[in-house]
């Protein structure tokens, strides 16, 4: 919430990113995550498997933005989409707004840097 409020100087209910999960089941991307409740919660209660779940997903889903499950309940994940499936960092990788950095890529400008600020 706080970097793309900062990026946009928009408020989260306008840019879009206040919760990485959001209610709504009719675009949940999560739909095949229901079998994943069968599992034993042995097991995908760990750190490790719900890491390597998170990045099976991200691949799975394209999503170049930051991605982890956490401890989302996998019968309730079906019922959720995510919000930063985007780089925020990236040219339009705001749900809804623009980032300066997206206006500035739009036009030449050019930048001062004292000696020795920029590497070689």
């Amino acid at each position: 919430t706080c970097d793309p409020t900062i990026l946009t100087g928009l408020q989260p209910a306008q840019h879009g990113h206040f919760s990485f999960f959001y209610y709504n089941p009719q675009d949940s991307p999560f739909g095949v995550c229901r079998w994943l409740s069968l599992l034993p919660q042995s097991l995908t209660r760990r750190g490790l498997v719900r890491r390597l779940m998170s990045s099976a997903i991200r691949r799975y889903y394209g999503y170049t933005g930051y991605f982890q499950i956490y401890n989302m309940p996998f019968r309730y994940l079906p019922l959720f989409d995510y919000s930063e499936k985007r780089d925020i960092y990236q040219p339009n990788g705001i749900n809804s707004g623009v980032v300066a950095s997206d206006n500035l890529r739009l036009r030449p400008f050019f930048v001062h840097a004292p000696c020795g600020a920029v590497g070689p």
